[in-house]
């Protein structure tokens, strides 16, 4: 510490580097450390929790009127019974002079009341950007981290450098996993964003690897960025939303050790849709016949929900799907991706046109129209036309023909087999010495093999989910049958309290469904759907089971009961083992969190700790005082279940005797 300097010179000069100005002060009494904390800005304070001469961050005090201090304590918390620890986050510490349970400032000189010297900051910071989130913004969705044991800023470098004029920069890992790592987390509405990620002139990582969690799912981006030097660069657009999942991870494990990798600013730039595109099996066609539409999407890899507006009022669910129209025109084709919440959508104008189906002179007899046959060689039959030279038969997977087939009969048996689940188009014309006579186009169904339903998901509740009301809503995606004119699906709605007690409850073609009948309160219930084609063929969804929680009115949750310390017990530590039993709460996901209450004979003030377990061993006491303590536990909406009120003393000079039965001499 004393090296090129005093330890109060080099602190002071710390600041100055990372453009924060300072100013030191000797003997700093509580009123000037109150109200340089108050000022909520970096504070350093010199103190004397060890015999050489401590340093931490202060960070606030209390604001009960007692004289304790926040502090990030860089050899851990001092509170403690070991000393150094890894827990030097946020700890409290006690002016000196005064004991309010926590360790003093001066633990080791408690002749003195003042802090040897301190280094008050001034510092501005920028102001916000909501689409971009900068190095320096350490509480307004920038953080910085390094995983395990360690200081959090120890393997970091600070440099005065790139956007805003600072970036952070540390060296890159071979190994699979990250030592450092850091997040942007942005504040921006849920919409459809480019990201773009800023790096600095320094970096020299060949394969950085930028992990992007959005609405959707992750990506990975893997960058050059010694190749782009003081650039901004993308990172691919996707569908963000504002509730803190959405973020960017980039951390010091890229594959080749030694090289500087560096964490800049990044921001969210909004998008216009170009990753969504469609394709359709043909888009010429006649009333009542289907048109095969598929989905062509370059959006990142991820779980979206694939909507389409057939621009004739109907609608469908699906990245393929199938929709026949009944009137002759134009139509726009709009299709949707959704995740999170957040859909992105392009509309396809004048895509479909459909035309008249003229009535030729001639009839086609078999297959009739829209017929299904079980025969990949059916027999194509037709009216005879009498006169007629010859017949040529026109055959496409598509309404539309270029190869044809030619007989001299009304009739034509075909030499290969069709395709297994196609519709097929057909059409004759008669040359005839008088002219030319022709059918209509008609399309029959080829399926010698009933299929199965394709698989489908269910859609909300999600899983885990709690349902406030008593009649919840259920829905899920439409499924398809690859066999044509097998198209129309029943589902069957099942619910139950257990595995073997399932009960169909709803069958029907729709894709959800509302409870009519109240569920019970506090239940907890399992549900899934099966769809069912024309022959009763059923396919379940891909879950087996999804879960769903019922809690319309909160509930408190059971009182705990005190272990140790026993009631009237004497301590003789002042870190006494502090235990109760885990309390109970009647509302399904309600989540339990402890709160324990304590104070001392002859003190107004109440002491409070706050974990999610139910022993605590860490908390330092004052010695030789009759303590009293309760514990709450609070659940989610914070109501409150409290235990007794227990005594116990704490007195480490107290000698513990076992006291035998005393018999008289001779007896």
């Amino acid at each position: 510490m004393w090296t090129d300097g005093s330890p109060n010179s080099r602190m002071k000069n710390y600041y100055g580097l990372h453009g924060v100005s300072g100013s030191q002060k000797w003997n700093v009494s509580w009123s000037t450390v109150a109200a340089e904390l108050d000022k909520e800005q970096p504070y350093s304070i010199c103190n004397y929790l060890s015999g050489s001469g401590h340093l931490v961050v202060g960070l606030g005090r209390t604001d009960n009127g007692q004289r304790t201090v926040y502090a990030n304590d860089p050899y851990g918390n001092r509170n403690m019974s070991s000393w150094p620890n890894y827990y030097g986050k946020t700890v409290q510490y006690d002016w000196p002079g005064y004991n309010h349970g926590h360790a003093s400032l001066n633990y080791a000189y408690s002749g003195s009341t003042l802090m040897p010297w301190c280094i008050a900051t001034s510092y501005t910071s920028p102001a916000l950007v909501d689409s971009i989130v900068d190095d320096k913004q350490f509480n307004d969705g920038f953080y910085i981290k390094a995983s395990g044991n360690t200081v959090p800023m120890r393997y970091y470098r600070s440099t005065k450098s790139g956007y805003g004029g600072h970036h952070w920069w540390t060296y890159s890992e071979a190994s699979e996993s990250d030592i450092c790592y850091v997040t942007w987390t942005p504040r921006i509405e849920d919409n459809y964003y480019e990201i773009k990620a800023y790096i600095p002139a320094s970096a020299s990582a060949t394969s950085a690897l930028y992990k992007i969690d959005h609405a959707a799912g992750e990506d990975v981006i893997v960058v050059d960025q010694s190749s782009h030097p003081d650039s901004w660069v993308s990172l691919g657009k996707y569908m963000m939303k504002n509730d803190g999942s959405d973020y960017i991870y980039l951390g010091d494990s890229t594959g080749v050790s030694s090289e500087i990798i560096a964490f800049d600013a990044m921001k969210w730039i909004p998008a216009s849709v170009e990753g969504l595109d469609i394709s359709a099996d043909h888009t010429t066609g006649y009333p009542n016949y289907n048109i095969n539409f598929s989905l062509v999407s370059t959006l990142p890899e991820g779980a979206y929900d694939y909507s389409w507006d057939f621009g004739d009022g109907l609608t469908a669910r699906g990245d393929s799907v199938k929709h026949n129209y009944v009137a002759e025109g134009l139509y726009d084709v709009t299709v949707s991706a959704t995740a999170g919440g957040i859909t992105v959508s392009d509309t396809f104008e004048n895509y479909i046109e459909i035309i008249e189906n003229v009535a030729g002179e001639l009839k086609l007899l078999s297959p009739d129209s829209l017929e299904i046959v079980h025969n990949l060689r059916p027999v194509l039959s037709w009216q005879a036309i009498p006169g007629a030279l010859d017949y040529v038969v026109y055959l496409n997977n598509i309404p539309q023909f270029s190869d044809s087939m030619i007989t001299i009969n009304n009739w034509l048996e075909l030499d290969e087999d069709l395709s297994e689940n196609k519709t097929m188009y057909w059409q004759v014309r008669a040359r005839h010495a008088e002219g030319d006579k022709l059918s209509r186009v008609w399309g029959f169904h080829v399926n010698t093999v009933n299929s199965l339903p394709l698989a489908f998901n269910l859609l909300s509740p999600i899983r885990n989910f709690i349902a406030d009301t008593l009649k919840p809503s259920f829905s899920w995606e439409a499924s398809s049958d690859k066999d044509p004119g097998d198209e129309i699906l029943e589902y069957d709605f099942y619910l139950g309290t257990q595995t073997d007690s399932m009960i169909c409850i709803y069958s029907g073609p729709e894709t959800s469904y509302q409870m009519i009948a109240d569920l019970k309160e506090n239940g907890t219930y399992l549900w899934y759907v099966e769809a069912k084609d024309q022959t009763s063929a059923t396919t379940r969804s891909s879950e087996e089971y999804r879960d769903l929680g019922i809690n319309t009115v909160n509930e408190a949750p059971s009182a705990p009961v005190q272990i140790s310390p026993s009631h009237n017990s004497y301590q003789t530590t002042r870190y006494p083992h502090l235990e109760w039993t885990a309390s109970q709460d009647p509302d399904p996901g309600d989540e339990i969190h402890y709160k324990m209450f304590y104070w001392y004979t002859g003190r107004t003030s109440v002491y409070n700790l706050t974990i999610s377990e139910t022993s605590y061993d860490n908390r330092r006491f004052s010695d030789q005082k009759e303590y009293f303590w309760t514990v709450a536990a609070i659940d989610n909406d914070n109501v409150y279940t409290f235990s007794d009120t227990l005594t116990f003393y704490t007195d480490t000079k107290l000698d513990i005797v076992n006291l035998g039965l005393m018999v008289k001499k001779g007896g």
